[in-house]
């Protein structure tokens, strides 16, 4: 069947991810669809699939927690925080993550933005972060001006792209810092 191939295995009346450290590309994708269609059946497959799960795999995900957005469960939004959080790192990074964190929470997106975890990140993958803060800024003026602090931080940033978002931000979400 199917959940076999995907490495599922169903425990009584809850379904779980017996595979995520060695699970591939196409079978994150293919749980993210099925995650997408019934997220309550799912969740448990899509947390250890968070916490354990390779990069491509992970990234393979994204699809359908977009698709679920704000349905996402608090278990499935704190896993994908961790993730941010241990997969990004002065060496590594995991960059897509922030725009699927942004669909799927945006008080999560704020919670991380008000933590220091970031300052040690790539400067590729604190542009990224900036550029999904920025986006959600646009789109809701609520949290562009509770999380505005949060740019004029990063326009002392060493990386030139990480301050030119930074900036970008400002001008577009909260002029008013100016």
């Amino acid at each position: 069947s199917l959940r076999s191939q995907l490495g599922i295995q169903q425990l009584g009346d809850t379904l779980h991810l017996t595979s995520a450290r060695t699970a591939e590309g196409w079978q994150g994708y293919l749980l993210g669809m099925l995650f997408a269609a019934n997220p309550s059946a799912y969740e448990t497959c899509i947390v250890t699939c968070l916490v354990e799960g390779q990069p491509e795999t992970v990234y393979q995900l994204s699809d359908g927690l977009k698709s679920v957005g704000y349905n996402c469960s608090q278990s499935v939004v704190s896993s994908l925080i961790e993730r941010i959080k241990t997969a990004n790192t002065k060496w590594t990074s995991e960059a897509g993550l922030f725009a699927v964190l942004s669909t799927v929470s945006i008080t999560g997106l704020a919670k991380l933005a008000k933590t220091d975890v970031w300052n040690d990140w790539l400067p590729e993958t604190k542009y990224a972060f900036c550029e999904a803060l920025r986006a959600t800024c646009v789109e809701n003026e609520a949290f562009a001006r509770s999380n505005a602090e949060i740019f004029v931080e990063l326009m002392t940033d060493p990386a030139y792209q990480v301050r030119r978002s930074a900036y970008r931000a400002c001008s577009e979400a909260s002029a008013e810092l100016f």
